[in-house]
């Protein structure tokens, strides 16, 4: 069972690579487990390019502004980890593919090979959005159950194949996490 402590998620990456997606995800798994959630976005557009983040807060209580301190940092690019990693609080991990963060000692680390987990099982570098969905979800102690749901809800438009793309990546990083990451 999951905490019901507060908790605050960031979620950043380039314009385009599904930040929103992450975000909206976590967001509406805290939703479901009976958590009030607050979330912000800063998105910058397609075209343009640039850094994008979204940060989520879920409490047991109602919440009205992201925290000064996160729990979880989800870096789909390089730029999340430089630009967030100092808002991480003292116990706090940092969800983020090993090739953006060579070389790094930081203890904060769950390198979780993103892009390299979408494209297993015919899956698209796209995908790695619902890898780390599924990798954070482990994290944050979410039920696997939720994330699916959202995720069928989320893409319930698209084409069948597109759902359960998305749902294997999904378990794929949930996977992992459990399997490399777990106490």
């Amino acid at each position: 069972m999951e905490s019901m402590r507060d908790t605050a998620v960031c979620v950043g990456g380039e314009a385009g690579q599904g930040i929103l997606s992450v975000g909206s995800t976590i967001a509406r798994t805290f939703a479901r487990s009976g958590r009030q959630v607050f979330s912000c976005q800063d998105v910058e557009s397609r075209i343009r390019g640039g850094h994008s983040f979204v940060t989520v807060r879920a409490s047991r209580f109602l919440v009205r502004a992201v925290p000064r301190e996160l729990d979880l940092l989800v870096g789909l690019d390089r730029e999340t980890y430089r630009l967030h990693r100092d808002a991480l609080c003292e116990e706090g991990s940092v969800l983020i593919d090993p090739a953006h963060v060579e070389g790094s000692q930081d203890p904060a680390l769950v390198a979780v090979p993103l892009e390299g987990l979408a494209r297993e099982g015919d899956g698209e570098k796209l995908m790695m959005n619902s890898v780390a969905a599924g990798a954070a979800a482990i994290l944050l102690g979410l039920d696997i159950g939720n994330v699916e749901a959202v995720i069928r809800e989320s893409f319930a438009g698209k084409a069948g194949e597109v759902v359960s793309g998305n749902i294997r990546a999904m378990l794929a990083g949930a996977e992992y996490v459990e399997k490399h990451f777990s106490d």
